[in-house]
């Protein structure tokens, strides 16, 4: 604020003038190709309309007489009864206030929804930061595509697994059909009943097991057509 008002306060002086500031964070934001606040910009517009003005970067509590009287004049105005000047919220505030509202409104209806529980054990916490963009491993996640309960509830066809013991669920289909055995027993460790669908994921060989049996289960779709 200090530096937009010297510049306010002398543009239309001719000469060349020298503005020292110990705050070299607004120094940096002055030069940086972004308009973060407001003050940033018009201070932008101010110095590109006149090349009269030099600014440059001073060590703080010094001695230098300059900044000692400005420091001192700055802790008095902390004491005045009333706010002389508002500084509107900066934009990168503004925006971060948003994303954290529109994140615990969203976490809200998350929380509350009575669709994706599955999904819901899995990832509980909403994220801006993508999960997973697998063709194969978001069929898993969501309960949807190949997998029989899904074929069934959409499309009517049969949701009972080929393998006749259960119902075509996610967790039939990876933990206990007959089917994927082998792929169980090539891919997944030893002890994979024990561990969540998100442990298998993130284990590189387990992941290529679970990408098999969605793959088994998209040819079981085709054939059926």
């Amino acid at each position: 604020m200090a530096i937009l008002r010297a510049l306010e306060m002398s543009k239309d002086i001719e000469e060349e003038i020298y503005i020292y500031s110990d705050s070299r964070s607004v120094l940096m934001a002055i030069d940086s190709l972004q308009d973060s606040h407001y003050i940033i910009f018009k201070i932008k517009n101010i110095l590109k309309q006149s090349d009269n003005f030099k600014l440059f970067w001073i060590k703080a509590h010094v001695g230098k007489h300059g900044n000692e009287v400005a420091d001192s004049l700055a802790k008095k105005a902390t004491e005045k009864e009333c706010i002389d000047h508002i500084v509107p919220l900066p934009r990168s505030w503004i925006r971060f206030k948003l994303k954290e509202s529109l994140i615990e409104n969203w976490q809200s209806n998350w929380n509350s929804s009575r669709n994706a529980r599955f999904l819901f054990g899995i990832f509980s916490d909403v994220s801006f930061n993508r999960c997973l963009g697998d063709f194969y491993l978001n069929q898993i996640l969501t309960t949807h595509g190949a997998f029989p309960i899904h074929q069934g509830r959409f499309f009517g066809r049969q949701s009972l697994c080929r393998c006749g013991l259960d119902e075509g669920t996610v967790s039939h289909c990876v933990y206990g059909c007959p089917r994927f055995h082998s792929i169980r027993e090539r891919f997944f460790p030893r002890n994979f009943s024990v561990l969540g669908f998100i442990d298998l994921i993130f284990d590189r060989k387990a992941c290529v097991g679970l990408k098999e049996i969605v793959a088994v289960l998209l040819r079981d779709c085709l054939d059926d057509c």
